[in-house]
């Protein structure tokens, strides 16, 4: 235990996706330390609970999706209220936690007739026992439940602390409540809410804890400490863990081949008026080289645009494929690929890291102010979050005609092109050795460019494309429909409804079906032109025949072959080379339809379904990144901000935090350190595009959707070896897979997929969600129109 911790609190989670904000307000208010376990530890029954609850000060029972009275949904929390008198304890319930107390001592629990879910809401009460010195104060509420005690006021066991008596739809709420002579408090609000007042938030779990302390020494002298017992308990091998050790031997098998060397990045910058992003990636086509397109477009959100070089015969690969868990890794010196079936998405991230550990430049001259010197550039689609967080694919999955696309996908490149928009310069450089000649040719086409750069843009100053115009022409868009659309609304209202999710991100899908001569650099060009975007992205990466050279892959064949076109204006995570980690979610969103103006715009996105969607994302994040960098060293530096793009108004908030310095990387010494994959890995899939709480709402959405999402709603971007990164959120664009199977099925050339959608919360208005999902959709179908 950490000596300089004053108690230790014993916290049970119930799945949740605010759990960790909880947690960081108990630590960082009340400094002591706080051990999580989930309500359904399998080794907690109610025999051990006794032994288990002796070795901490307290309990606190976290919110989180579901109804009290359900076994499956409190697990071993119904078993605390039935503890004998002398193992009695202090308990502090938030939400789910707070309904189970009322539940268990007299109360009802009922639906509420409109639930609550990121509403905030004044808390009113008489400065009495844990509100003492809390003046009044506002709190964040997720809740579609509510507690009645018994009318009789000497009849029931608890306490009323406080109400809210301003909901004029639902009449007055409980809010908070203690039980009459058991040291057992609850709240139905949630204290550590970004908009729940934070100082009364603070100045009542100091309340709470003083109380359990003063409670403690009368009744409870001496708690006993069995280590060895909590680490049996809570610290047993884990699937997870063997998957790890698994993976950490797999690349450490991987490191020591000859391509573990010391690297050295050559580079030179250059002076790039007048070329764009664009263009430059033509004129590379033309001399021959392929090259993936991270397109800023010269947004103010995004200073660079990178240009990858990708050779299909020689450049490393890394794909993982969920339906069948197929991990094929290649490494650029390799005598031959490594295919693993079984495998995990755990076991993808070493992989990743140790190729960026390896190619890391050791020289003390460096472009620092260019975010990639080269790395691991791709996507991660929305089924590989789903397996981070233990949620299973769909049967109808499975079997869905794009079953061989890739769900990670990344290729590392040596070379690459960072185009710097601020400065007007190009940064050339390489991690090969003895790649001096690539250098010269690459100056050579850029004194080119800049040569000729007045009569290209003069060239490129018409719109129409005739040749796509043509192609697009014998194109057919299929939508969904109204009517599929509006139902599966109203039946993500019937969950909120009863409690099991506070806001659901429900999605669909259109299809392009097109010819096979359609050229889908002409597309993204045309895409980028309507739509720009700081996240634009043009990808196209080769197949990887999984079957010719494995015998294990009877039942694969060409897998990871795709094309991405995106011009998506959502960052998702981005990190520096000094462990700075920032997310700006996109949750709200108006059409800039004929007349609508900012203002307009501001109004509508002040209302409380807007802010509330955006709020319950936040509060998600937040809960995300402080489970590794810790809750002291994360915070919200911008909250529902209005943004303009070029088709919406969007609510954007931005959340930041630093990993602290002892976890970074010191030289190539520290093997154990915290890096921004393992951020990256903590918050998939994108809160932005599931809900909360996470992991239920997936599972909703899956019954619901019943199809996979792909690349559309995962993340797509880069990992620098120096150690930085920046993924986007894969929206407004469109993909397809190269496989065959999809093409034999619909009878055409190609087939464009594009997804759209928005979230779905109790106050949401059933046709209004079409017409924002079609709107979103628009925004990329409008390109592919002709």
């Amino acid at each position: 235990m950490d000596s300089q911790r004053t108690g230790h609190i014993l916290f049970i989670d119930a799945y949740d996706s605010f759990t960790n904000n909880v947690v960081g307000l108990l630590e960082t208010t009340l400094g002591v330390q706080v051990t999580v376990i989930h309500h359904d530890t399998p080794l907690v029954v109610p025999k051990s609970l006794p032994l288990l609850v002796r070795n901490f000060d307290a309990v606190v029972i976290g919110p989180g999706p579901g109804h009290p009275s359900k076994p499956e949904d409190i697990g071993l929390i119904s078993q605390l209220w039935k503890l004998g008198e002398q193992d009695l304890l202090p308990i502090f319930g938030v939400c789910l936690g707070f309904q189970s107390l009322a539940l268990a001592h007299g109360g009802t629990i009922e639906k509420l007739p409109r639930p609550r879910h990121g509403i905030v809401t004044k808390v009113s009460h008489q400065q009495t026992d844990i509100f003492v010195g809390t003046g009044a104060f506002y709190a964040t509420n997720y809740h579609s439940l509510r507690v009645r005690l018994p009318s009789n006021s000497s009849g029931g066991a608890l306490v009323p602390l406080a109400w809210d008596h301003d909901d004029g739809f639902n009449g007055d709420i409980l809010l908070a409540a203690r039980h009459g002579t058991k040291p057992f408090w609850g709240v139905q609000f949630h204290p550590e809410s970004e908009c729940t007042t934070a100082a009364a938030a603070r100045r009542m779990m100091e309340n709470w804890w003083a109380q359990a302390r003063t409670w403690s020494s009368l009744h409870r002298p001496s708690r006993h400490v069995d280590a060895e017992y909590i680490i049996r308990l809570l610290s047993g091998p884990s699937e997870s863990a063997s998957r790890d050790s698994t993976c950490q031997h797999l690349a450490q098998r991987k490191g020591n081949h000859t391509d573990r060397r010391a690297s050295n990045l050559d580079w030179k910058r250059h002076e790039a008026t007048g070329i764009e992003a664009t263009r430059l990636h033509e004129t590379l086509r033309d001399a021959g080289y392929a090259a993936i397109l991270l397109d800023s477009q010269d947004h103010p959100r995004g200073r660079f645009s990178i240009l990858g070089l990708v050779d299909s015969s020689t450049s490393p690969r890394l794909i993982y494929q969920v339906a069948d868990r197929t991990l094929y890794y290649a490494t650029r010196s390799s005598p031959a690929p490594k295919i693993k079936k079984q495998a995990s998405i755990d076991q993808v991230w070493p992989l990743l890291q140790e190729a960026l550990d390896r190619n890391m430049p050791e020289q003390d001259s460096l472009p620092d102010d260019v975010p990639f010197w080269g790395g691991w550039l791709g996507y991660i689609s929305y089924e590989a979050g789903l397996e981070t967080i233990h949620v299973d694919l769909d049967p109808s999955c499975a079997a869905a005609p794009n079953q061989d696309a890739a769900d990670v996908n990344m290729v590392f490149v040596h070379r690459s092109i960072v185009i710097d928009h601020r400065s007007s310069t190009v940064v050339v450089q390489t991690l090969l050795p003895d790649d001096g000649r690539w250098m010269h040719d690459m100056a050579g086409i850029i004194c080119y460019m800049q040569v000729t750069a007045r009569t290209r843009q003069q060239q490129d100053n018409g719109n129409t494309d005739p040749v796509l115009e043509a192609d697009l022409a014998r194109s057919r868009i299929i939508r969904p429909t109204q009517a599929e659309y509006c139902a599966k609304v109203a039946a993500c209202q019937d969950v909120l409804a009863t409690g099991d999710s506070y806001e659901l991100c429900l999605t669909d899908e259109s299809k392009l079906l097109c010819p096979g001569t359609l050229d889908p650099w002409r597309l993204y060009k045309k895409l980028r032109r309507r739509n720009t975007a700081p996240f634009g992205a043009f990808i196209q990466l080769d197949a990887v025949n999984i079957k010719s050279m494995s015998p294990e892959s009877s039942g694969v064949g060409a897998i990871g072959g795709v094309t991405i076109l995106s011009s998506s204006p959502e960052r998702f995570l981005h990190w520096d080379r000094t462990g700075h980690v920032e997310f700006r979610p996109i949750k709200g969103t108006v059409s800039k339809a004929p007349g609508v103006t900012r203002e307009d715009a501001y109004a509508i996105l002040q209302s409380s379904k807007e802010q509330a969607e955006n709020l319950m994302i936040v509060d998600l994040i937040r809960h995300d990144l402080s489970g590794v960098v810790g809750a002291a060293n994360c915070r919200v530096s911008q909250l529902m901000v209005v943004e303009e793009y070029e088709t919406v108004y969007q609510l954007v908030s931005a959340i930041e935090g630093q990993i602290p310095a002892q976890q970074l990387l010191q030289g190539r010494r520290r093997q154990q350190r915290t890096t921004g994959i393992d951020v990256l890995r903590v918050s998939l899939p994108p809160g932005s595009m599931t809900g909360a709480p996470k992991k239920r709402s997936c599972e909703v959405l899956r019954n619901l959707e019943r199809r996979p999402r792909g690349v559309y709603a995962g993340v797509l971007g880069y990992m620098d070896v120096g150690g930085g990164g920046d993924f986007s959120v894969v929206i407004r664009t469109a993909f397809r897979n190269h496989g065959g199977k999809e093409k034999d099925q619909l009878g055409q050339g190609m087939v464009w997929r594009v997804g759209a959608g928005g979230a779905v919360t109790i106050q949401s208005d059933v046709l209004a969600e079409f017409h924002e999902m079609e709107t979103k959709a628009a925004s990329v179908l409008g390109a592919m129109s002709v």
